[in-house]
């Protein structure tokens, strides 16, 4: 069972699978900790311009971004995962 949650600066997962962080007018991505069993993170629907803290989030699978205006991709290895799947949408006319 997935996890929402609010604003904040670090998150612990405490050996979450899933975690939602949807709607919460996240301008930056939190530093993960604890979150080594983390395999799905939804960071839709926010104000994320920056795609980074990313990297020791080693199983993650599934990564939800759309309703970000995204800018700039600092996770180098996030494109080295082949069974990453990323959804993106931006939205139409921003």
């Amino acid at each position: 069972m997935g996890k929402w949650i609010e604003k904040f600066e670090v998150y612990d997962c405490e050996n979450e699978t899933v975690v939602y962080i949807t709607s919460s007018n996240l301008e930056k991505i939190p530093k993960f900790i604890n979150c080594a069993e983390l395999k799905e993170l939804s960071l839709s629907s926010n104000k994320i311009t920056k795609l980074e803290n990313l990297d020791n989030l080693k199983k993650l699978k599934t990564l939800y971004l759309s309703g970000n205006p995204l800018k700039y991709i600092s996770n180098k290895n996030i494109y080295q995962r082949q069974a990453l799947f990323v959804e993106y949408f931006d939205k139409l006319g921003t």
